[in-house]
């Protein structure tokens, strides 16, 4: 369906039916996967209240993978994420209305016409194989620290230290 210039597509799936995906691929190897402009963007937008989805950590390209984590929007909340972020349905009894919509890039090119990729998932976790950082599973906490400060920009605020008398 064609609505001035504006893709739009009607979803007639219950909400426990949709499988766990996301609406675009992960940067190549070797693209810059923190430029946040090598991926369309995505908004959702609540149109009922106690709207939930799971996600997926951040794509699992970066270190700390992390199980699901759920998320709970309001009517009328938005959620703007980058179109690479998986997540899935919580599994509702009765459907749940959002809309949703991409926000295109100069750099990367949306597919026509366009599908979302399904991921498969194990124990609460996605299981595909993206580019990701290789110290991914290394619990040394220090070094891991000083790996995303590093390579991954990640800034970390120690707490504040008690004043000794």
């Amino acid at each position: 369906m064609q609505t001035s210039g504006i893709e739009s597509r009607r979803l007639r799936e219950r909400a426990t039916c949709l499988p766990v995906r996301r609406d675009f691929a992960s940067p190549r190897e070797g693209d810059d996967i923190m430029d946040v402009r090598a991926v369309p963007g995505c908004i959702l937008v609540a149109l009922d209240d106690d709207t939930s989805l799971y996600v997926y950590g951040w794509n699992h390209n970066i270190a700390l993978r992390t199980d699901r984590n759920l998320i709970t929007l309001n009517k009328g909340d938005v959620l703007v994420y980058r179109g690479d972020l998986i997540y899935g349905p919580v599994g509702y009894e009765t459907n749940e209305v959002c809309f949703h919509a991409y926000l295109d890039s100069p750099i990367s090119v949306r597919p026509q016409p366009h599908y979302p990729i399904l991921v498969p998932t194990a124990d609460n976790t996605a299981v595909i194989e993206d580019p990701f950082c290789p110290l991914e599973l290394h619990v040394h906490r220090k070094r891991m620290r000083r790996h995303l400060n590093r390579f991954h920009h990640f800034r970390f605020q120690h707490p504040p230290q008690p004043v000794m008398p």
